[in-house]
């Protein structure tokens, strides 16, 4: 685990997801795991996981990911789970080659 002072600032990826609920969401995508710890105050961690099926493509937003973990990703807004413990990705800027490919799930 890496801590977020470390991570140089061209390897933080501004990007936005639209989540299951409709949030939209902003974040800097960390292709590594970050502690927790060295998080700065006023942004919140979080994990995306990647599809079963594809190493590459966003699946969901968690508070942890230990299997199909695809990245870090950091927030200046608290993601409301509404009790769940992940919330699907509908949309996302993340991949920019993905957009032309079927990503968006129906």
């Amino acid at each position: 685990m890496e801590k977020y002072k470390d991570i140089e600032k061209d390897d933080r990826i501004e990007e936005d997801f639209t989540l299951e609920n409709g949030e939209k969401i902003e974040g800097e995508v960390i292709y590594s795991r970050i502690e927790e710890e060295s998080i700065p105050k006023g942004k919140f961690l979080y994990a995306i996981r990647h599809r079963d099926d594809d190493e590459e493509y966003p699946a969901t937003i968690e508070k942890e990911v230990v299997v199909n973990f695809l990245c870090s990703l950091v927030t200046k807004k608290k993601i409301d789970f509404a009790g769940k413990d992940y919330l699907e990705i509908k949309d996302t800027s993340m991949l920019e080659w993905c957009k032309g490919l079927d990503y968006k799930k129906e």
